[in-house]
């Protein structure tokens, strides 16, 4: 039974560590399956669509990130995604339901 090896550094460390097993594994066993991330992705980006849409004279995201509990970089994710998908526009600093 092979030996897995987990590591939290470089790339170069991974690569070392699959030579010394000859297999690897890089999630974590605590990590969460990728299926479960794309669900709570998707339910995250309904909440906030569903957020900015109550807001008919626009929001900004600090008001969105405050109300979602999410940080700055993963709103900004998500906001991207909704713009990218035509379902949210950006004028300003304002976001806007289409």
């Amino acid at each position: 039974m092979p030996m897995e090896i987990y590591l939290a550094s470089s790339n170069s460390s991974l690569e070392a560590a699959s030579s010394l097993t000859g297999e690897m594994t890089t999630r974590p066993p605590n990590a969460a399956p990728k299926a479960r991330q794309t669900l709570d992705s998707v339910a995250l980006r309904s909440r906030v669509f569903e957020f900015v849409a109550d807001h008919p004279d626009g929001t900004r995201l600090t008001e969105i990130e405050e109300d979602m509990r999410v940080g700055r970089y993963h709103m900004s994710r998500v906001l991207r995604t909704l713009i990218d998908e035509n379902k949210v526009e950006k004028r300003g600093l304002l976001y806007f339901a289409i």
